[in-house]
C-alpha cells in the first residue's frame, strides 16, 4: 500500500489494489490469525520438566508462550477454588446452593456471572464447570484465600484478588499452571518446576545439582478428593 501511494496512486486506488491482490490478503490473514500453541510436561513427583515447547515454530514466533506469555487460565483456575473449599471443610458430596450468583463490587456495580446456576454436589459443580457455584465459593472462602492456595500450589504470577479470580480472569503462565496441577497429582506436595538437574564441567566434575524443592500445599486427603473431582470432568 505504501509503495503504491509513493508511486502516485491515490489512497483509495492503492487500497483497492491491495484488496484485489488475493495472495497478499491471504498471506496477511494467515499471519494475523495464526493460532499459537505451547506445551509443558512435568513429572509431578520430582518437578522435572520432561517436555517444553514455547511456540509452534521458533523461526516464525520467537516468543515463549509456555513460560513467559501471561494468559487468562479460565475455568482451569477453578481447581484452586475447590481446593480452598475442601480446606474449609467441604466434602465432594456436599450439596451446594442453587440459583444465580450476584455480587456488588467496590465501585457499586453488580456482577452476575452466567452459567451453572443449578444445584447439586460440589463434585457435580466442578464436573459441569458451574460458574455460579465457583463464584459463590470464591466469595465464601474469600478471593484472597483462593489466591493464597494457588500460590502455595505453584502459581507465581501476581494475582488480581478480585471476585472473578475463581473463574480464571487473572493472567498466569502455562508453566506455573502445569506445576500447580502437578501438586494435585503429587498428593498435595508442590514441587518447583526443574529444567536443569545438574551442571558439570567437560571432564565430568559436578559443579552444582538441583533437587526438586517441595512443600506440602494440600493434605493428601484434600489432594486425592480434588483429583477424584477432576476425574469427574472427563467421566
Amino acid at each position: 500500500y505504501a509503495r503504491l501511494v509513493e508511486a502516485g496512486q491515490s489512497p483509495a486506488e492503492a487500497l483497492a489494489s491491495v484488496r484485489d491482490d488475493r495472495g497478499l490478503v491471504d498471506s496477511v490473514r494467515a499471519s494475523v490469525t495464526r493460532v499459537e500453541a505451547a506445551l509443558v510436561a512435568i513429572e509431578p513427583a520430582t518437578g522435572a520438566v520432561r517436555a517444553y515447547v514455547g511456540s509452534r515454530d521458533f523461526a516464525q514466533d520467537q516468543f515463549d508462550h509456555a513460560g513467559v506469555a501471561l494468559r487468562q487460565p479460565g475455568s482451569t483456575f477453578k481447581a484452586f477454588v475447590y481446593a480452598a473449599a475442601l480446606q474449609r471443610g467441604y466434602a465432594p458430596e456436599d450439596e451446594v446452593e442453587a440459583g444465580a450468583a450476584s455480587f456488588t463490587l467496590d465501585d457499586g456495580t453488580v456482577w452476575r456471572p452466567s452459567g451453572g446456576s443449578s444445584g447439586g454436589s460440589l463434585a457435580d459443580a466442578m464436573a459441569f464447570s458451574k460458574n455460579a457455584v465457583a463464584a459463590r465459593l470464591t466469595q465464601e472462602v474469600t478471593p484472597g484465600r483462593v489466591a493464597l492456595v494457588a500460590e502455595r500450589m505453584g502459581v507465581r504470577s501476581p494475582l488480581d484478588v478480585v471476585p472473578s479470580i475463581g473463574l480464571g480472569t487473572s493472567p498466569v503462565t502455562l508453566l506455573e499452571m502445569v506445576g500447580a496441577y502437578g501438586t494435585i497429582a503429587n498428593d498435595g506436595l508442590a514441587r518447583t518446576p526443574r529444567l536443569v538437574t545438574r551442571i558439570e564441567t567437560p571432564a565430568g566434575y559436578v559443579l552444582e545439582t538441583f533437587a526438586g524443592e517441595g512443600s506440602q500445599a494440600l493434605t493428601r486427603r484434600d489432594a486425592r478428593n480434588l483429583l477424584d473431582m477432576m476425574r469427574g470432568v472427563i467421566d
